[in-house]
């Protein structure tokens, strides 16, 4: 139903889908969750923030995540609608399903977040897309060290070096700028 408040499909993905993981919740028994939609990879631009660091996903709900209950497998079910629809209508911003954008044979996936040894909780995503982030990083500074060295694709470079007319901006870890 298009005109289904937002807060409800995430109430049933809640009661329906339990999370039984432990980590995923803090010493009250409550965890943080949010909604992300898949989105075709056809329209992704390149000029949008963020759209190939999560690949085809969009966050639904911006800059927000809703309270959920951790299952610890007690066989008692407990309606936890009430408790929460406050919290869950204010992740929502009151909106409905279509308000989203979500339709019939929408991709909708659950991200709860993991609780950390510090006691903060970190989204999976972003750790993943900020771990990728520095592998790249760290990937370029291991190809432009050894270019230096004039070595490329493992072999020593006989001609001249990929370097010469290049603009290069660098400090290493002794101080040096290049």
């Amino acid at each position: 139903m298009p005109d289904q408040p937002l807060w409800r499909l995430f109430a049933e993905i809640v009661l329906r889908l339990p999370v039984h993981y432990g980590r995923a919740k803090d010493n009250s028994g409550y965890g943080k969750a949010r909604l992300w939609k898949r989105i075709d990879p056809a329209t992704l631009k390149d000029s949008s923030p963020g759209a190939c660091r999560y690949g085809p996903w969009s966050l639904l709900c911006k800059s927000r995540f809703a309270k959920f209950p951790v299952k610890d497998g007690n066989p008692d079910e407990v309606d936890y609608v009430k408790e929460f629809q406050d919290d869950w209508q204010t992740y929502a911003d009151h909106g409905s399903v279509e308000s989203v954008g979500l339709s019939d044979e929408s991709k909708l996936m659950f991200e709860f977040a993991i609780l950390g040894k510090g006691g903060g909780f970190a989204w999976p995503r972003e750790a993943a897309a900020k771990a990728g982030r520095m592998r790249r990083v760290a990937d370029e500074d291991a190809a432009f060290r050894l270019a230096l060295r004039g070595i490329e694709n493992g072999k020593v470079v006989s001609g001249p070096s990929q370097l010469i007319g290049k603009k290069v901006d660098a400090l290493d870890s002794s101080g040096r700028w290049y």
